[in-house]
């Protein structure tokens, strides 16, 4: 990441996802430190699926308190178990709205760039997971 492209990011952070205080320090330490669109795509998506997870948890609690047959006890645990996932769901939103808004800016910044006939950063990743068809050790 050039320095024109890291003071952009941390520009972003600072200023614009000041409203969500403290608690999403790390995200925003994070975003900053981000050197492609590709990835903040990627944490987007694990965002977004962190998210679909706790909306699927909070339905099936959800569906447990509409059980007749549930006890007071039971029912305090499965209401004390939405509040978590309400705030979970919260925070994760916060995140996912990180993400949403430095990936417009990371974009426009760099169609910006483009426009104006200079190279942008391009993440080219060469990552390797254990053996591949050319290792000869696969059957």
């Amino acid at each position: 990441m050039d320095e024109k492209q890291h003071e952009k990011s941390e520009s972003i952070v600072t200023e614009d996802f000041a409203e969500y205080g403290k608690e999403t320090d790390a995200v925003m330490e994070f975003v900053s430190s981000c050197n492609s669109f590709s990835e903040l795509v990627d944490k987007l998506t694990i965002e977004n699926i962190r998210l679909w997870h706790i909306l699927d948890d909070t339905i099936a609690l959800k569906k447990q308190l509409a059980n007749k047959n549930i006890n007071t006890e039971e029912k305090n645990e499965v209401l004390e178990k939405i509040a978590k996932k309400s705030f979970e769901n919260i925070e994760t939103v916060k995140r996912r709205s990180i993400f949403k808004k430095a990936i417009d800016e990371m974009f426009t910044f760099n169609v910006k760039k483009i426009m104006d006939g200079k190279n942008t950063n391009v993440c080219i990743e060469n990552k390797s997971y254990g053996r591949t068809v050319n290792d000869g050790n696969i059957e």
